[in-house]
């Protein structure tokens, strides 16, 4: 494995741009170079041998058979990650990540649950509920 990547590459990317301001993590404040309108601006001399770290991680992950969970909920990604994900036979999020997710996965569970049995219902004879009722699961299953 053989992988160059430059600061140019990173830059040309926008690899520097990181949170508003305000919305920033006091543990990045080692790798935020600065500041420019509000946003931060990421030390990529600092980023940059961490990638290599976590690319050499992820390849020899990978020659392991091991899995890989892709994470992007920006709409420009969506369709990149599930087509990589699926071509590698990978896991994937594109859409809404929900929280506890990873660290409290039996609520999660129970959750998609609930939407899969709501949109049971919502398929079957709809004969059987009122518009009222329909209307009511409509909501509830938007709410999951």
């Amino acid at each position: 494995m053989n992988i160059e990547i430059s600061l140019e590459d990173l830059l040309k990317n926008g690899s520097h741009f990181g949170h508003n301001k305000k919305r920033w993590n006091p543990k990045m404040d080692q790798y935020i170079y600065g500041e420019k309108n509000g946003t931060h601006i990421i030390d990529l001399r600092k980023s940059l041998p961490l990638i290599e770290n976590s690319i050499k991680f992820a390849h020899e992950s990978a020659k392991q058979k091991k899995k890989f969970l892709f994470v992007s909920t920006k709409k420009q990604h969506s369709e990149l990650v599930k087509n990589i994900a699926e071509e590698t036979n990978n896991f994937y999020v594109n859409f809404r990540w929900l929280g506890g997710m990873l660290t409290n996965w039996n609520t999660v569970k129970r959750s998609i649950k609930t939407l899969k049995e709501y949109e049971l219902t919502l398929s079957s004879d709809e004969s059987l509920f009122t518009k009222k009722e329909l209307i009511d699961i409509e909501k509830k299953k938007t709410k999951t």
